[in-house]
Parts: structure tokens; sequence; C-alpha cells
């Protein structure tokens, strides 16, 4: 725990994402610091204990509390409740109970801590940097609250922070007390400087450049000079990003940059300076993953390595706009390449803004690499996995790095490449585990191993900040042999087009996957490398619901192409052949499709909680209507089903009506009431008199109520399109044939029924699909 650095972001009133994890990973309570599990206010007693904790903060000069962290353990446990309190309503807790009006914030955020999300609150209290006006102007209570309790506060009393205490004090004490806790301050922030050696292996004037990663460089010639072309064009373009899948080479190529720049420095000067940072926190190695300190975390430390550059240390305790502002001035003053790799780990969007918004002034170049391609960096440079020439160069170089004697064939080489994926640290990786284990096949084995630290290292971090549906669309991408259309896709998640195309877009930006259009059929597909395929399909084994659930669809839809299209066609582009404009009615469709979703899962209570989410979000919404009268039918609840079917009736439109009234007739189907079913499909029938599976339907409830003539009439008019259809028949045609041989047994019309049966075989004996529909028939 570093108590410069904390009474810092203090000052700087610092309540970023980054700023709280810091403050959880410190694992320890101090001056500026504490920790509570939950925040209890409803009665005085508890009022008191927090007003007495804001103040003692308040007069060592600001503090935070964070809310969700168990005392004493440290164990960040997250919020068990929403947090209800807003920064107006604490400070009125400490000013009931003090009799001061302090500065007080309090945000909450979702952040993703030991492997699962979890909500904590962080409490800012804003104190002064200066010790003369700790000293002498602490924070006093006035009036008191409660005096005659043992456990109120007192008119006149002082708090103070002592360690990771709260405590009462005379006047007398304040100021060794002050004074004490800057010596130990001091103390921290020498000791830290004194065990972390410098992370640069180039401290040269205005060189600040970190380690390379790499023996020797393997020149990617397209890349090197489209990378310098960047950096030294447009000058009004000040922000480049190198973006790729993780371990495809981002972070070699932009220190080969800085070597290279650095190397020629006197020859061809292209920059003053370079300020190298990263914010890689691990690292791969033969022994496994391996935690790093990154040398890049938030705005402040950025701004504070500039200063350290420019040999301005002696005002990083200033504030932090006014250091940013000389900042701001050197890079206009100065020629700097700025170099921060892997921004994808840092969560502070300040810094993006910072480097965005440099004044018309700015000479310098900002280099950024990540995982994710984001539209706001104005110069993009995607670095793509190697070809096979390229795997086969940098194999060669590895192998005689090491001193091996793994096999240079073609054999080997196409080995490496298929399970690499192209990516260089994969195959670094591959060759390091050879030189431990003298077994190529035991390497290759490891590599889809669910426990792989090659997998871990290069998707997990990604993978963690995805939302849980980009999450389930790549683990279900894992299942399709080749590249699928978004139709396809959206078909394994059963999900609408439109939650799958936000899915995708995530998973683009993320470098999970890219996307691909046919020049002759401009059909969109969806491509991920063998090696993300090989993760992907370890996290949809720990999906097994979803595992289950994608590849029945998708095996249902590879074995009856045409019918499910027929079948599905109306429910398929939901937005769009509803008609839906209002965001409402959107945001109540994904509301139902979650909905069903937890139905599926036998979570009936969740179900329905976001069905009634979904009709208070737009109770007009004909899917929501269906959707909601589908699930209670489900339960048996037919009386509430049928309500909620004529709400939807009664807004029912021209791209609505044959999703509603079909729908409709399948409820009164479940209780065997063929006259409204009757009735239902010939109003759904009216808006879609394609749809032959509803058609068949139909004609089997006129059967069932004795319209025979009627019946047989669907029937034939069934087998009459099925016979003509190019380039054969579906299934309907021998549903019909079966129905209409059915309904003239049942009008014991035997002898023609059995002409009609013999006709059926005849004709379908054409097809040999048909030949289990033809021993159906027979046995009729």
């Amino acid at each position: 725990m570093n108590l410069h650095k904390i009474k810092q972001m203090v000052v700087d009133g610092d309540m970023s994402k980054v700023a709280l994890r810091y403050l959880i990973e410190c694992r320890g309570e101090c001056e500026y610091l504490d920790y509570k599990e939950e925040l209890h206010l409803q009665n005085d007693h508890n009022k008191a204990d927090f007003a007495r904790d804001v103040l003692a903060m308040k007069n060592v000069g600001g503090g935070y509390l964070v809310v969700g962290v168990r005392d004493k353990t440290w164990d960040p446990v997250g919020l068990k409740n929403p947090f209800t309190h807003d920064s107006k309503q604490l400070r009125d807790v400490v000013r009931k109970a003090s009799g001061l009006d302090l500065a007080i914030d309090v945000v909450t955020h979702n952040i993703f801590i030991n492997d699962i999300y979890k909500d904590f609150a962080l409490i800012h209290i804003r104190g002064s940097s200066k010790t003369s006006k700790l000293r002498n102007n602490p924070s006093i209570c006035k009036g008191g609250f409660r005096q005659n309790e043992h456990w109120g506060i007192k008119d006149g009393e002082i708090y103070f922070r002592r360690n990771d205490e709260t405590v009462r004090i005379s006047s007398s004490e304040l100021q060794n007390l002050i004074l004490e806790l800057i010596e130990q301050e001091d103390k921290s922030e020498i000791e830290q400087q004194k065990s972390e050696p410098s992370p640069f292996m180039i401290e040269d004037g205005l060189y600040r450049i970190l380690p390379t990663e790499y023996e020797n460089f393997v020149e990617r010639a397209d890349l090197q000079e489209n990378l310098k072309s960047l950096i030294e064009g447009d000058a009004r373009i000040w922000i480049i990003n190198v973006y790729g899948p993780g371990g495809v080479g981002k972070s070699t190529l932009v220190s080969w940059l800085a070597n290279h720049y650095y190397n020629t420095r006197f020859d061809d000067k292209v920059f003053d300076g370079i300020l190298h940072l990263s914010a890689k926190d691990t690292q791969l190695t033969d022994r496994g993953i391996k935690q790093l300190r990154p040398t890049l975390y938030s705005l402040d430390n950025l701004i504070d390595n500039l200063l350290f550059l420019f040999d301005c240390a002696d005002l990083v305790n200033e504030p932090l706009d006014s250091r940013k502002d000389l900042v701001q001035a050197f890079l206009s003053e100065y020629k700097l390449l700025l170099i921060l790799d892997n921004m994808e780990t840092v969560k502070d969007g300040r810094i993006m803004q910072f480097v965005s918004s440099l004044p018309p002034s700015n000479k310098s170049k900002v280099l950024l690499t990540s995982r994710l391609r984001t539209s706001g960096w104005e110069k993009p440079l995607q670095v793509s996995e190697l070809s096979s020439a390229e795997v086969k160069k940098f194999l060669r170089i590895k192998i005689k790095e090491k001193k091996l004697s793994l096999p240079e064939n073609e054999d080997t080489i196409n080995k490496i490449f298929k399970f690499s994926g192209g990516l260089p640290l994969a195959i670094e990786w591959m060759v390091g585990q050879f030189a431990l284990t003298g077994n190529l096949n035991d390497v290759l084995n490891q590599v889809p191993s669910q426990d792989s630290p090659l997998l871990d290292f290069s998707f997990n971090s990604s993978w963690k900040v995805l939302s849980k549906l980009a999450q389930k669309a790549l683990a279900v991408l894992s299942i399709f042999d080749d590249a699928p259309t978004m139709h396809l896709w959206s078909i394994a998640l059963e999900l609408p087009l439109e939650k799958v195309e936000e899915a995708a877009a995530q998973l683009i930006e993320a470098t999970f996957i890219s996307e691909k259009t046919d020049k002759k059929t401009n059909e969109k597909t969806y491509h991920a490398l063998p090696i993300t395929k090989v993760f992907a399909s370890n996290k949809l084994k720990e999906m097994p619901e979803a595992e289950l659930t994608a590849t029945i669809a998708y095996k249902r839809y590879l074995q009856q192409m045409e019918l499910v299209a027929a079948e599905m066609q109306p429910f398929s582009h939901l937005f769009e052949n509803f008609g839906v404009t209002r965001d409402t009615e959107k945001q109540a469709i994904i509301l139902a499709r979650r909905a069903t979703s937890r139905a599926a899962e036998f979570d009936d209570n969740g179900a329905e909680h976001l069905f009634k989410d979904a009709l208070d979000t737009d109770p007009r919404s004909t899917y929501v209507l269906v959707q909601y009268g589908l699930f209670k039918k489900s339960l048996g609840q037919i009386g509430e089903a049928i309500k909620l079917f004529e709400k939807a009736v009664s807004y029912v439109n021209k791209s609505s009506g044959f999703y509603v009234y079909y729908n409709f007739s399948q409820v009164y189907d479940k209780v065997k009431d063929y006259r409204l079913v009757e009735f239902y499909l010939e109003k759904a029938l009216e808006y879609h008199n394609d749809y032959l599976i509803a058609r068949h339907q139909l004609g089997v409830v006129k059967s069932r109520l004795g319209k025979y003539d009627e019946s047989i009439k669907i029937f034939d008019d069934l087998i009459k399109i099925e016979l003509t259809r190019i380039p054969g028949p579906t299934d309907t045609l021998a549903y019909a044939y079966k129905s209409k041989v059915m309904t003239l047994l049942i009008c014991k019309k035997h002898e023609e029924a059995e002409f009609i049966r013999k006709e059926a075989i005849n004709r379908m004996k054409e097809w040999p699909r048909f030949e289990q529909k033809i021993i159906e028939i027979q046995n009729l």
C-alpha cells in the first residue's frame, strides 16, 4: 500500500473504476482508506458512527470509504443489495450528526473481480492537501448529537484517523499527529521507490523505453512501413491505434518502432523523445502466466510519468488540472512519441479523453496498442496473424534461439500453424514447451486443454469484459465447422438478429472474430481463428444448457432446412417483420426474449418478472403479449393466456396478424376447443396464406369438427402445391396425404381411402427420402 499514492488520489478526487479496483487491491486500511461490508444509516447509532468516520478522514486531508469489502479480512464480497444512498443523503446524515456541511460524493461501480461482476460503492470525502490548514483549522463538531448516549457525538469533539482506526483526539494532539502522518506518507513513498527498480531499459535524456520482449525481431516489412508512414504522416492526426487479437505481435511491433527511432535519433531525427509505457499486468512464460507490475494504470500515473520525463518531479503533488496544463505545454513544445501499450487493460477513460483533446499546438504523436478497435481513434492499423510463410520464418528463428532439434519439415510447420492460428505468442509458447518436454505431440495436445495457460493468457482478459450475450455468442460459434452467416448464428443462439448483431459488434471490436463479405452474393460470414474456436469451445463446455440448445437448434436446422425455414419465417427478423419503430417496443422485445430464456431454464419466477418489465416498458407490443401468453399456456394458466392474446389482437397490424392469430389458435388447441382453433387459424391465414403448416393444421381441425369436405379440399390443395414444387416436395406432402387418408377413413369411405393411400405410396416412391413416411402410410 502506498500512502502517498492514495493521498494523491484523494486530492485529485479520483472516483473511477480504476481507483476503486486499486483501493480494493490494497487489501488493508489506512488513514485515507476504510472498508465497510455494508452501510446502514437507518438509526441514529449508525449515523453517528458514519459521521465520525467522515470527520476523521476530513481531518487527515480526505479519504475513501469502500462499501462491499469485508472488514479485517478485506474480502471483496460486493454489495448484497442495491446502494440506495446518494451524495446529498450522505451529506445530510453528516450535517445532522455533526453540525458540519462537508463535501461527500458517492458512486457505485460494477467491476469484474474474482471471476464475477460485483457492485461496490465508493464514497469520497474531500479535504485539504495543505498541512497548515489541517493543523490550524480542523473540522470540529458543532451542537452535538444524542449527547446523552455513550455513542453520541458531543459539541467540540475532534475526530482523526490513526492508522486504520477512527479516534477522538484533543486539539493539542492534532499538530503532532499531522506531522507523524506526513512522515509516514513520505517514508512509504521513499521505500516503494527504493524497492522498485526502474522499469525502463533505456533512460537517456528524453527517452524512456521499456525492455523488448524478443531476442531477434522477425521482420514484417509491410506492417513496419505502414506504421512508420502513419507515425510520420499528417501532423493533424496524432493518435494511431495498433489493434489485433492477443498474442499477435502488437507490443513487439511498437517496441521495435521505439528502438528504431532511438537508434536513428542522430542520423535522421524524427522525435525529440519517447515515453514508452505499458498496462500489461501478466506475461506468458514457459512456466505459466507471470504477474507483472504495469507502468500505465491511470491518467494521474501517465501525467506524473511525463512530469518525471521532463525533470519536474517536484510538481507531482500539484492539482491534476495544473499538471495536465503543464504536460500539454511540453507536448506542444517538444515532438514526443508517447507509446501506450495494452490499452484494453486500462479502465481509466480519462486517458483517452486527455490524449484526444490535446490542443492544436500539439507536436507529439500518441501510439496506442489494444485488442480493441474503437472508432474514436483516428488512424487504425490492424495487426493480423502470421501467414504460413511467416510462421515458417518465425519458427526457424525461435528454434535457432533456443538451439532445439525440432524438425522444420512441412508437416511440423503445418501442425504448428494450425494449432497456433498464426499467433506469434502461441508459436513461441509451443517452442518453449517443446524445449521442456521434447515431445511436439504433447505440446500440441496442451493447446486445446481447458487449463491451457496459452488460451488463458491470450483470451481470458478480453473474455471477462464481454457482455454475457457476447460470451454466449462466441461460445456457440465454436459448434460451426464453417464460418456461419448471421441468420444461421441466430438460429443456433435462438435469439433475434438484432441481439446477435449486437454481440457480433462486440466480438469484432474485441478482435475475437472478423466479418467477411462475399463479393458475389454480398452475404456476410463470421470467422474466428482455429485457436480462438478452441478457446470458445472450452467456454461452451462450461455452459451445458447453451451447448445443448445450440447444438439441437443447429442440427434441427440442417436436418429440416426447408420445413424450419417455412415454419420460422414469420418469426425471424422480428423488428423488420413487425414493423417495430418505437425504441420502447424494441426494449420490451429484448426483455421478452430474456424472459423466454429464463423460462427455458425453468426459472419461472425470473421469467414472470421479466415479462412484467417488458409490458411495463411497452404495453402495446404484440410480440411481448404473445410470448407472455405462450408462457402462461405452458404453465397451464389458460385463462390468463387468453387475456393476453385478446390484448394482442387489439394491436394487430398487417405485419403481426399471422403471428398473433396463429399462436392464439395454439392456446385453444391446448384445451381442445377446435371451433376456436379453426376460427383463429382462418384469421391467421388471411395474413399469410402461404404458410403450409398452418393450412395443414386447419385441415386437421376441420376434420375433427366433422367438416370433412372442407378438410379434404385443403389437403388436396396442399398435395397439388407440393407435387409441383421445384426441386421437389417437402414433408408437408406426406402430412397432407396421411391426413387425407385418415379423414376418409373417419368418413367410412374405405375404398377411396385405400385408393389415396396407394396413390400416396406410388407418388412418394419417386423421392427416396420419403421411405419412412411411406411405411407410416402403409400402416394406416
